[in-house]
């Protein structure tokens, strides 16, 4: 009997595996990434197709504590930041032809990747975020879980009707 059980759920289950697991990835780009709390640092990176002499301008509310470090290698400039409130906080890279503007997180708040990029020779901007937690643990595996116990119910809840209806 358990065996049948586990056999009328494995469909079910692998059904709702196919589905949620592209939209998981689809919400961890929106759900991941928590705000910065105030005075914790986070480093933002640029990558470009060939380094420039680009420098990073910031909102009052926003300081940066580096200068921007050159890796040439990887064409890569990064410079380390810390909000300094929850007012508005943007940042600016400006490479001497473009410029490239940012919002960053702070609070409570999901953060999001910077926007689109204007400039034909930047690739990417990365502001390093933590992970946004709930319990200790991170959102995807919430998720699964409640989504897996619900395929499970519903497994449960098909084999006691099917099985009630067969005694008819």
């Amino acid at each position: 009997m358990p065996r049948k059980i586990l056999v009328t759920m494995a469909l079910p289950c692998l059904i709702l595996f196919a589905v949620s697991m592209p939209l998981a990835f689809a919400l961890e780009s929106h759900f991941a990434l928590a705000g910065l709390r105030i005075h914790q640092p986070a480093v933002v990176t640029v990558q470009f197709r060939k380094i420039s002499d680009a420098t990073l301008s910031v909102s009052p509310d926003l300081r940066v504590e580096t200068e921007g470090v050159r890796v040439p290698a990887l064409n890569q400039i990064s410079w380390r930041i810390s909000p300094l409130s929850r007012a508005r906080n943007d940042l600016t890279l400006r490479d001497g032809i473009y410029s490239v503007s940012a919002h960053v997180a702070v609070g409570s708040v999901l953060a999001q990747p910077p926007g689109s990029l204007q400039d034909p020779n930047l690739l990417w901007m990365q502001i390093a975020y933590p992970n946004a937690v709930i319990l200790g643990t991170r959102w995807p595996a919430w998720f699964l879980l409640f989504s897996f116990a619900g395929a499970l119910l519903a497994a449960f809840f098909r084999f006691v009707l099917n099985r009630s209806a067969r005694r008819r």
